[in-house]
């Protein structure tokens, strides 16, 4: 297999995930940190803030480049798009690794945010095999696949997750991810040894540890029931085993991973020293009935999925239920912020449930989930009497993509000066990818100042809005009347003077002047020659 070589390997020492409020601290004073771990989902954008961040860490850092949307263990062909964006981030990036996870988060054209249980069955182990030898044969560089944690078993699995797991290093040549964390919260919650898990362990494949914290909860029966969080300190069991799995395996590059509630980057860093037989058939029904008891929580559990015992799954499956409905409603609340504020945090928390079920995302980039958002708003009986609420959500879509969007060099204003009226006018005005317009019959900008910066209350006018990027942080730019229809023919490819449409309702200078000072313009195409 092709293995590009990394500008930077992984050091046996700590390493954190990077969070992007902790950038100043991490370049003003890293401390013991020594690499740095990146989702490989929230650097899928083309350009902004995100990309130009981590350029800047990867001149000083090594970069593990972790996965959580591949969907390794889904009976479905991977996402050829996901998968082509995912090999232009490791290409440019040349991560020191790269890994994912042993686990399933996609059915049919649905993405799942949850890492989703598999049974260990030989049509599961064919699946995963052939999804990692394209992944390597795609990225050209070996892959790690890490072990999960998990809170239920399968009643058609046939072989233990350790041989599973070292029969695809054997398969495919693919290494480890050893989550020392996971091993103790499965271990707990299935009633086995996880000594014997380590001992057992391929930790000659290994390319990386992961820690993490966990939360305390019980079954229906009142089991112990461990649940992978990353939102808390490591407990000393985690620690132990830790030692015992150095003990093994000898050292190697360890993350702390921290996701939830995540500390102040002092706290962080000083946390960061680590202590001493089914058919393919039955397979896709599984995943499908899977799928459809995870979106909607009035179906049963499926059968066939158990605690240690053999009871039926009830509150572990709940877990994942619970995984998927939460983190999708999250990424709602942060794509959405001044709808909800309208709404109100109840009603919106409802609202995202409903949204969620029918409206599940189609691709493992969360940063650009809710599309529909403003459609749905559109035919949502509860809210039918605020009419404006699309027109908001549309505004705050755009500024999500504007912040996501590529980058590209703005046209100098003295290009611009420099040409005739008449040049001006048989030209065609490119705007940037960051650039979007919204128009209303509402006071949309009005409304979105007002909840989002404490702006005066809202006229009761239509207002027509540019999303722009100057820098890195879009901005919301309330438009004359008459403006938003010229901009509108610019976007659709006319020429300055066909969008112009001898309309003088507006100030031409002043538009123009707002889309160089903004650098909406990337270029000016002249018109054919007369």
């Amino acid at each position: 297999m092709p293995d590009q070589t990394a500008r930077h390997s992984l050091p046996p020492h700590p390493g954190v995930g990077y969070k992007a409020r902790h950038f100043s601290n991490i370049i003003d004073q890293a401390g013991p940190v020594k690499w740095l771990e990146i989702h490989a989902e929230n650097y899928m954008g083309d350009g902004g803030r995100p990309l130009a961040q981590l350029r800047h860490l990867a001149e000083r850092f090594p970069i593990s480049v972790h996965g959580v949307g591949l969907s390794i263990g889904g009976e479905a062909p991977l996402d050829r798009d996901h998968l082509a964006r995912l090999a232009h981030l490791c290409g440019w990036l040349n991560p020191a690794s790269f890994s994912e996870h042993l686990a399933w988060s996609t059915h049919g054209a649905e993405f799942l945010n949850d890492l989703l249980p598999l049974p260990y069955t030989s049509a599961t182990l064919a699946t995963v095999v052939s999804h990692i030898d394209q992944v390597q044969a795609t990225l050209g560089r070996r892959m790690l696949l890490e072990n999960p944690a998990v809170y239920l078993d399968f009643a058609e699995t046939e072989m233990d997750e350790v041989d599973f797991l070292n029969e695809i290093v054997a398969r495919t040549g693919c290494g480890l991810l050893l989550d020392v964390n996971n091993v103790h919260v499965s271990s707990t919650n299935r009633q086995t040894d996880p000594f014997d898990y380590i001992d057992r362990f391929a930790h000659d494949q290994v390319g990386e540890i992961h820690l993490g914290g966990h939360d305390q909860d019980h079954d229906d029966t009142g089991a112990p029931l461990l649940i992978d969080s990353h939102g808390c300190e490591i407990v000393d069991p985690v620690w132990e085993l830790y030692a015992h799995t150095l003990a093994t395996g000898g050292a190697k590059p360890t993350l702390i991973e921290w996701d939830n509630d995540v500390p102040d980057w002092p706290v962080l860093a000083r946390r960061s020293r680590p202590r001493g037989a089914t058919s393919a058939k039955g397979h896709r029904m599984r995943q499908a009935e899977f799928r459809d008891a995870l979106l909607d929580p009035d179906l049963p559990v499926p059968a066939g999925l158990t605690d240690p015992q053999g009871h039926p799954a009830g509150r572990r499956f709940d877990v994942y239920r619970n995984n998927v409905s939460v983190s999708l409603a999250e990424a709602l609340c942060s794509a959405f912020p001044v709808v909800r504020a309208l709404v109100g945090e109840d009603f919106f928390a409802a609202m995202a449930a409903v949204y969620v079920r029918s409206h599940p995302p189609g691709s493992p980039l969360l940063m650009f989930y809710g599309q529909q958002m403003a459609d749905f708003l559109s035919t949502f009986e509860p809210v039918a009497h605020l009419g404006y609420l699309p027109d908001v959500a549309r505004l705050e879509l755009a500024l999500h993509h504007s912040y996501h969007a590529a980058d590209r060099p703005a046209v100098a204003s003295e290009t611009l000066a420099c040409l005739a009226p008449g040049q001006l006018m048989e030209s065609r005005l490119q705007l940037a990818p960051a650039v979007f317009l919204i128009r209303s019959q509402w006071p949309v900008h009005s409304i979105w100042m007002a909840n989002a910066r404490g702006g005066p209350p809202p006229r009761a006018e239509a207002q027509d809005v540019l999303v722009t990027r100057p820098q890195f942080d879009p901005e919301p730019e309330l438009l004359p009347k008459g403006a938003g229809r010229f901009i509108a023919r610019l976007i659709a490819g006319h020429t300055t003077g066909a969008a112009l449409e001898d309309d003088l309702s507006f100030d031409l200078t002043a538009t123009l002047g707002l889309l160089i000072r903004s650098g909406a313009i990337t270029q000016i195409i002249p018109g054919e020659p007369k």
